[in-house]
């Protein structure tokens, strides 16, 4: 299964099936992050992983 994850400052969007099925979650944190993981139950092994840093739009 390809699926695209966004993570940014208060959200998390997942899109998968080639953008047909998308999740979004919205937090606030109270501080700042730095380590993402990704954790499986059912035995879910991820393959391959691209990471792209985005630039901020705001100045």
């Amino acid at each position: 299964m390809d699926f695209t994850l966004v993570i940014d400052d208060a959200s998390v969007e997942l899109f998968a099936d080639e953008g047909l099925s998308v999740m979004t979650s919205i937090f606030f944190p109270t501080k700042n992050y730095t380590n993402i993981s990704i954790n499986s139950n059912d035995g879910f092994v991820v393959k391959t992983l691209t990471y792209t840093k985005m630039n901020p739009i705001w100045r």
